[in-house]
């Protein structure tokens, strides 16, 4: 491969990180609560923003959902065990699968 190839190869994966990194990073791409796009709002409406929907049925859970073009992903859980359930973009449960006990120990150093 030459140099030129490798310089291409580079700067492409470069900016696909960059982009990617914006919609995965938690906190966004430098993890810094920081983003850069240009099209947020200055100033939200008193009611805030619009609700598009609410899920019920998932658990109490303290992570943050993960969101595709198509599903949404989020973990919670009922009684003590953990579950995986994956809803549409409409709020519809596609399905819900358990994965364990929950942990049950606190959160301090």
């Amino acid at each position: 491969m030459n140099k030129l190839s490798l310089v291409c190869l580079m700067i492409i994966f470069g900016l696909a990180n960059e982009v990617y990194g914006q919609m995965v990073q938690w906190r966004g791409p430098n993890r810094d609560g920081i983003y850069t796009d240009k099209l947020l709002l200055d100033e939200w409406s008193e009611d805030g923003p619009e609700v598009l929907f609410t899920a019920d049925n998932i658990g109490r859970g303290f992570s943050s959902a993960v969101a595709t073009k198509d599903m949404i992903y989020v973990t919670g859980i009922r009684d003590s065990t953990e579950f995986l359930s994956a809803l549409d973009m409409e709020g519809n449960l596609l399905w819900q699968k358990p994965f364990g006990k929950a942990w049950r120990g606190t959160g301090g150093l």
